[in-house]
């Protein structure tokens, strides 16, 4: 499914319900920082209204809210975290009640972070916040073209690429670390420890080996976030 920007949804009647080109919109929605071309949040829609996830990053991807809805209304879990990542408010409702009623509901929607595609969980799913990704789902390997260098991680289940190392510096006891991250899945905290033990330990350790504990390290990120695609106008 290709994102749209939510700069291009309308709101014609001034309420809640979203249309696209004159129709009422049903897909997923990202919202951009103008300036640093930063993700910032994901949000969809069916018909118009809310569906799924509407969810809000900081510029260095730490999540700071996801907010379920069905029809427009709170539907699944409904969070918030402070800016060091920790959690604020845990909730969950069920058709835009808070009190959780005996019995099944509807599914809980949800958007897959790296396919950008719409995905159900069954009711009850996401009471408590997800943990970080494991270090077991990536795999990290050197790549090279001609003179050129670079490393990579990917998903270890299915190949996709979630971070790139562009470039690996080591100036005065300091290893400045270049990066891509390619995934809304975690943050840059979490990409600099990934690039630590997937790439610093398992991959070239030979080339930092004895000094690899006795140098800081110091992460540059060349892009904060996946490269979302969009539709064109």
């Amino acid at each position: 499914m290709i994102p749209i920007n939510m700069d291009e949804l309308e709101s014609p009647d001034g309420g809640s319900i979203c249309s696209y080109k004159g129709q009422r919109f049903s897909g997923i929605a990202y919202d951009r920082d103008l300036k640093t071309g930063v993700t910032m949040g994901i949000g969809g829609f069916d018909r118009g209204f809310l569906r799924g996830p509407d969810r809000v990053w900081s510029p260095s991807g730490v999540l700071l809210t996801e907010t379920f809805y069905l029809n427009g209304g709170f539907h699944g879990p409904n969070r918030q975290w402070h800016l060091d990542g920790t959690l604020k408010s845990n909730e969950y409702w069920n058709r835009g009640k808070r009190t959780l009623p005996d019995g099944p509901a509807e599914p809980v929607t949800d958007i897959d972070l790296d396919a950008m595609e719409f995905v159900e969980h069954p009711w009850g799913w996401g009471r408590e916040p997800a943990p970080p990704p494991s270090f077991d789902e990536f795999s990290g390997s050197k790549l090279s073209e001609g003179d050129k260098e670079w490393y990579v991680i990917e998903q270890a289940n299915n190949g996709r690429q979630v971070l790139r190392v562009e470039s690996l510096e080591l100036v005065e006891r300091k290893l400045f670390i270049a990066y891509n991250r390619r995934t809304l899945r975690f943050s840059d905290e979490y990409a600099t420890r990934l690039i630590q033990t997937k790439i610093l330990g398992d991959v070239c350790m030979d080339t930092y080996r004895g000094r690899v504990d006795q140098i800081a390290f110091q992460s540059i990120p060349t892009s904060l976030v996946v490269e979302v695609p969009y539709a064109s106008s």
